[in-house]
């Protein structure tokens, strides 16, 4: 009788270890595919801040051009800073960017 008891502990054993083996091995696919998606979304919303800002600096250019159009050359000044700092921003950004992804 020790020995069926033995077989079926020895069976049991080999049951859990597998099944623990199993769920471990799903749980890092499955870690590894949130990671997948993660740096996707990531990489889409860099891309959409890009743009963003590119945008939001295009529109500071356009507004510049209608001072000076106006001869408003002390307001077309404080905007031309303006796009330096964001331009200057966006560089910085995209360079961290690039060293962290």
């Amino acid at each position: 009788m020790e020995t069926v008891e033995l077989i079926i502990k020895i069976a049991l054993f080999i049951l859990n270890v597998s099944t623990v083996a199993f769920i471990v091995i799903m749980i890092s696919k499955w870690h590894k595919r949130m990671e997948d998606k993660l740096n996707s979304i990531q990489r889409y919303i860099h891309h959409v801040t890009d743009r963003n800002d590119i945008v939001y600096i295009n529109q500071l250019e356009e507004i510049k051009r209608i001072l000076i159009e106006s001869e408003r050359y002390e307001e077309a000044d404080k905007i031309c800073k303006c796009i330096e700092i964001e331009f200057d921003n966006l560089k910085e950004r995209m360079k961290g960017w690039k060293t962290n992804g």
